[in-house]
């Protein structure tokens, strides 16, 4: 889940509901996009799309594309479809 007032993601423990880990660095202003796939956490991040690798709650990699705000993020097939706030839907490939 993403706090877009604090720029950060939560991670979630869904048999407690508990916050178990936060990512900073994540989201800002309206770009909220959260999705999972490819064994990655994938989000809204400052310079681009951040991944985030679940088993560290760390970012691994941040995937250089045009900046957003993005939207929404949805991983579909290994590839990442992006919304960008006035300039439509996106198609990311993500590199195995």
């Amino acid at each position: 889940m993403t706090n877009r007032y604090n720029l950060t993601m939560s991670h979630i423990d869904p048999g407690s509901n508990q916050v178990v880990a936060t990512v900073a660095g994540t989201g800002l202003g309206p770009s909220v996009g959260v999705a999972t796939g490819s064994g990655s956490v994938w989000v809204a991040h400052p310079d681009g799309i951040a991944r985030v690798d679940p088993t560290t709650d760390e970012i691994a990699d941040i995937l250089d594309v045009p900046v957003g705000p993005y939207y929404d993020i949805v991983h579909v097939d290994g590839d990442l479809w992006v919304s960008r706030i006035g300039a439509g839907l996106m198609r990311v490939r993500i590199a195995p």
